[in-house]
């Protein structure tokens, strides 16, 4: 199973697998499970034998509350989850719709401040909406179910629609349906359907015929996935790797510190184990007695979670310390060797040598990698922005 997805009932209309991989981080694949089937896959991921976390839709927004341990006040407030992720062996709930409905209306400029806002749905996405917009200090708000469509004449007077219910949804029972027609609200100014897929919906062409504003589920969606991608990264652990001296350490301190994730160091944790740096270990030791200490340390501080992990130099040496950054985000670090140093190096004695034999072990292991040519600063805000950390 892969290490992140999207659960659902029925998902072949959903484009969350290509949005999330498209960021390159990690593993993503469409869950469909049966209601009676939840009890048992939130179990899986609560042991360790599931994904570590998923984004929930349709019809599951609700339902999958039960099975939590802790709720973000954002869920909370909306009474629905769709993004879950793991904190040791603990549940997370949070809900990253309310982000992506607020940078919509951020995209099309809406002016929501005493407008009368009529949402079509009473499902999570629609309680979504509908906190958004107290927050945002609408006016009168009215709700509806979308089998209670007929009859919308008391909300003839809105002035912005949000469609929050599968209606017009492709490759569904809901393909080329529309919640309402729009010329029975005059004073209409914005439309705002949530449906993602087609692009354009009936609701939308209509709203375009009639040369009202109106605006998709796209940008939410990705909006959306871009907040949940940093609730799944903070489920992993971050591991740097590259040449001695290239400035591991110094980017992982800072890095947690941006990020409040804790730092760790195999180094630090080896002077810990045996009271010797590990440059003392190699010199009166050898080698293969340091590297052994250090697969010791690795193993044990990856068992934390959220954290950052500076690695030395050498530590792709041994293919058995993949296995143990198998999930981990590793992140190769560059450096122009003419920048690194070899005081207190007992093994860089011949930079160029050495590179050529680890470059090929550096790229293996890392699943990306960013360049420290310039300041450590540059390079942390390139690797959280890209990371999504």
């Amino acid at each position: 199973m892969a290490e992140f997805g999207l659960l659902g009932q029925k998902l072949d209309y959903s484009y969350s697998k290509m949005i999330h991989e498209a960021y390159g981080l990690y593993d993503y694949e469409l869950i469909e499970r049966e209601p009676e089937d939840l009890e048992a896959f939130f179990e899986s991921m609560r042991n360790g034998e599931g994904p570590l976390g998923v984004n929930v839709t349709i019809p599951y927004k609700r339902s999958v509350q039960k099975y939590l341990d802790q709720e973000t006040s954002i869920a909370q407030r909306i009474g629905a989850v769709n993004t879950i992720y793991k904190r040791g062996d603990k549940l997370i709930g949070d809900n990253t719709d309310y982000y992506g409905f607020l940078h919509t209306l951020n995209i099309v400029k809406a002016k929501t401040n005493g407008k009368k806002v009529l949402i079509l749905g009473r499902g999570g996405a629609a309680k979504c909406v509908r906190e958004c917009m107290k927050d945002r200090h609408a006016g009168t708000i009215w709700q509806t179910h979308r089998h209670e469509l007929a009859d919308l004449s008391k909300m003839a007077d809105a002035e912005i629609i949000v469609n929050a219910t599968p209606l017009g949804t492709a490759k569904t029972e809901h393909e080329g349906k529309r919640p309402c027609n729009l010329e029975e609200f005059p004073k209409l100014e914005l439309v705002i359907d949530l449906v993602y897929n087609p692009k354009e919906t009936p609701l939308l062409k209509q709203a375009k015929e009639l040369g009202i504003k109106c605006i998709g589920g796209m940008p939410m969606l990705k909006f959306q996935a871009e907040k949940a991608a940093h609730r799944f990264m903070s489920t992993k652990n971050v591991i740097l790797v590259g040449m001695p001296s290239c400035g591991k350490s110094h980017i992982a301190r800072v890095l947690a510190a941006k990020t409040g994730r804790i730092f760790l160091d195999t180094d630090l944790e080896v002077k810990n184990m045996t009271g010797k740096y590990a440059e003392e270990i190699i010199k009166t030791e050898g080698e293969v007695a340091f590297r052994k200490l250090e697969s010791e340390a690795l193993s044990k501080l990856v068992n934390n979670t959220n954290a950052v992990i500076s690695t030395g130099g050498g530590i792709v040496t041994i293919p058995e310390n993949k296995e143990l950054m198998k999930n981990s985000l590793v992140i190769w670090i560059q450096r122009d060797l003419s920048l690194l140093k070899t005081d207190r190096r007992p093994l860089s004695t011949n930079l160029e040598k050495l590179y050529e034999v680890r470059r090929p072990l550096y790229e293996d292991f890392s699943e990306i990698a960013f360049e420290n040519n310039e300041t450590v600063d540059e390079c942390v805000s390139e690797i959280k922005k890209v990371c999504k950390l």
